[in-house]
């Protein structure tokens, strides 16, 4: 019976690792360290505020009352040129061309409020 389950857990792991090296489970981003992250905040607040206060120009929401998944999506979408929220996709799409999935996490985990958990 110890043989099927660690021949089982085996081939559990193998058909992950396949998977993953297929594309088929995306790999966990890991979010850019924070001394990082802060040298990219500085960016963000020119227009959104020094501590995001500011909903930035002509916008109705304001960051700091997102929460890190709704920053962190947000971003995605600016970058991929699908979010064109407040007529500021083009210049959010800018600002956002060299960061990495990574670095929009780290921000978004700084900025952000955290997500709320559902009970089960």
């Amino acid at each position: 019976m110890m043989k099927k389950s660690i021949l089982a857990v085996a081939v559990l792991f193998l058909g992950m690792s396949v998977a993953q090296a297929n594309g088929a489970l995306p790999e966990p981003i890991v979010p850019t360290p924070e001394i990082q992250v802060q040298e990219l905040l500085k960016k963000c607040t020119m227009c959104h505020g020094k501590e995001f206060e500011k909903a930035a120009m002509g916008a109705k929401v304001n960051v700091k009352a997102m929460t890190q998944d709704e920053i962190f999506q947000a971003l995605t979408g600016y970058k991929a040129g699908e979010r064109n929220k407040f007529n500021k996709g083009m210049m959010m799409k800018m600002q956002m061309k060299k960061l990495s999935p990574a670095d929009m996490l780290g921000i978004a985990q700084a900025i952000g409020l955290p997500d709320e958990k559902t009970e089960e």
